[in-house]
């Protein structure tokens, strides 16, 4: 169930999943709900007919479903449901998108996407190891953009355009501003692409 779980954080294209379950004794149905909007509560659950919710700790949701007797196993099946639903959308507007942009240009723009998040990685990678030195982080992603910005063309990213002023402005101060600047073009980036990457990531 966790991997099923994780995958819906991760990848699910619907913002919001709501299941109804039995109990293991058939005495009651319980309500869950999966709901981006609501991050400080993503995964919530209340008995079905009462008016408030409780958050679920993703990380031991089936310890704390187990603890209210919900038929996991019922939850489970629903789950695998949910993702094999998605995956079905998935494919055919990846179809549909080479249909009208053509295969090639899909294709390239997966590649791309794909070499990005892993220069995204290896970046995050290189501040794991050097956690204390804002130097590296700072070339770290200078670094990233001079690499990406070729793979990224034709990508609605501002990303590409974060190199600019970083390579007008000389000043110590300044500079320090543009690098904390080209990290949250990055993260913005990411996020933007990230739909894409979700799509096709196998």
């Amino acid at each position: 169930m966790d991997s099923k779980i994780k995958f819906l954080d991760d990848f699910s294209l619907d913002r919001r999943l709501y299941w109804r379950v039995g109990d293991i004794y058939q005495r009651y149905q319980w309500e869950i709900v999966f709901d981006k909007g609501t991050p400080d509560m993503l995964w919530k659950i209340r008995r079905h007919g009462s008016e408030d919710w409780y958050a679920l700790d993703v990380k031991n949701i089936f310890v704390e479903l187990s603890a209210r007797q919900v038929d996991v196993s019922d939850f489970e099946r629903q789950l695998s449901g949910n993702i094999m639903t998605q995956a079905v959308f998935s494919s055919s507007l990846l179809e549909e998108a080479k249909k009208i942009l053509g295969e090639s240009v899909i294709e390239e723009a997966i590649f791309n996407h794909n070499a990005f998040a892993e220069k995204l990685l290896e970046m995050i990678r290189d501040l794991t190891r050097n956690p204390n030195s804002d130097q590296t982080a700072g070339e770290g992603s200078i670094g990233i953009l001079d690499a990406t910005d070729r793979s990224l063309e034709g990508f609605p990213f501002e990303l590409k355009n974060s190199q600019q002023p970083m390579q007008k402005n000389t000043s110590s101060s300044s500079t320090e501003k543009e690098k904390r600047g080209a990290k949250l073009d990055i993260s913005s980036a990411f996020k933007k692409s990230d739909t894409m990457l979700r799509l096709v990531k196998k």
